[in-house]
């Protein structure tokens, strides 16, 4: 920690970048794992002979809740790489015209 006060902001800066990116990789990787969890709880529940419909609804529940939350990271994804591509893209059409 006592190095960390001789860095300039923008290593600090740099530091705080990496460890967001890091933490937002392992977010999305747990995400899709339950995901993958949740589905095969789902398809263990079905076919099971005893029909549980509390439990189904409420696996089916969290599986919705997931894939909500991963399309919600999409999306957010996307408008970043838009905000990030998109002026190119705009300054290139408009210098053509």
């Amino acid at each position: 920690m006592l190095e960390d006060v001789n860095l300039s902001v923008n290593q600090r800066i740099a530091r705080v970048r990496q460890a967001l990116i890091l933490w937002n990789r392992e977010r999305f990787r747990i995400s899709q794992l339950l995901i993958e969890q949740f589905k095969e709880e789902l398809e263990h529940v079905m076919v099971s002979p005893v029909n549980d419909v509390q439990v189904l609804f409420r696996i089916n529940s969290d599986l919705e809740s997931a894939y909500m939350e991963e399309e919600s990271f999409w999306k957010h994804r996307s408008r970043q790489l838009w905000l990030c591509l998109g002026d190119k893209n705009t300054s290139f059409f408009h210098a053509r015209t």
